[in-house]
């Protein structure tokens, strides 16, 4: 004779069938009155360009009206003193470049205001 347990009786088995229960009441409860943004609403309809919910549809490259220009690489990293033949790790080398360019580009933005107040408005 066989003796069939009921596996809702474990304390695991409560728990996640509680669980599951809550869960599907929020979901329910979310679904029937979503949050609507008192910035933006629930389509964009209480937008305007006085609000203080920023317009970023402007933003990107010359306001997305021109493609990125193609650039051609004027130097490399052989100029540098870096190997760069695939198998050599130039790893450290790399970055001693990006350090120093870095540096260098500091160094200029410093000097071209010296003397005048940096803001960042």
């Amino acid at each position: 004779m066989f003796r069939i347990r009921s596996s809702i009786l474990y304390p695991a088995n409560v728990l996640a069938a509680t669980s599951l229960w809550f869960l599907s009441f929020l979901v329910s409860a979310v679904a029937a009155d979503p949050m609507v943004s008192d910035l933006w609403g629930r389509d964009g309809e209480k937008w305007s360009a006085d609000s203080r919910l920023p317009d970023f549809s402007w933003a990107g490259y010359h306001r997305g009206e021109k493609r990125l220009p193609v650039l051609v690489p004027d130097c490399s990293v052989r100029d540098f003193g870096a190997v760069g033949d695939g198998k050599t790790d130039d790893t450290m080398m790399s970055l001693r470049i990006s350090v120093t360019s870095v540096a260098a580009l500091l160094a200029a933005a410093f000097s071209a205001h010296a003397g005048s107040e940096l803001n960042h408005d």
